[in-house]
C-alpha cells in the first residue's frame, strides 16, 4: 500500500521513528511499546541505525537488534512501511532485517517518502 492510499482511507496518517536497540535485553521494551503503538495503526515506521550514539563498532549488534525489531513490528500486526537507513547501512542490509526501504541519509528518505505518497 501507499501512503498516498493511507491518506485516502483516513483523516490523518501517524507516523514512528524506532530506534533499534543496542542490547537484545531492551527488546521486550520495544515489543510493550509496538503494542500501543499498533493501537493506533501508524502508517509509516522508519528506523534508525547509529541513534544514541551507536557506532559502526557494535553494528553486528545493531543489525541483528534492527531484523528483531522489525520482525516485532510484524508480528504486533502493525501494517506499514518500514524504512531505515543510516551510514553504515546498505540496502542489502535493509533487505536483509526485512525493511521496505532503504535510503543513506534523511534527505533521501524524504524522496522516497514523496515517491510513495
Amino acid at each position: 500500500m501507499f501512503i498516498k492510499e493511507l491518506y485516502e482511507k483516513k483523516d490523518s496518517v501517524i507516523s514512528f521513528e524506532v530506534f533499534p536497540p543496542k542490547q537484545e535485553s531492551s527488546l521486550e521494551t520495544i515489543s510493550n511499546s509496538l503494542a500501543q503503538i499498533a493501537s493506533l495503526n501508524p502508517g509509516f515506521i522508519s528506523g534508525t541505525y547509529g541513534a544514541g550514539g551507536t557506532g559502526s563498532n557494535s553494528m553486528t549488534t545493531t543489525v541483528k537488534n534492527m531484523k528483531l525489531t522489525i520482525s516485532a513490528i510484524r508480528e504486533a500486526g502493525i501494517e506499514c512501511r518500514i524504512m531505515v537507513g543510516g551510514a553504515v547501512l546498505t540496502s542489502e542490509y535493509a533487505a536483509f532485517v526485512g525493511a521496505d526501504f532503504f535510503v543513506k541519509d534523511a534527505r533521501e528518505g524524504v524522496e522516497v517518502a514523496k515517491k510513495v505518497l
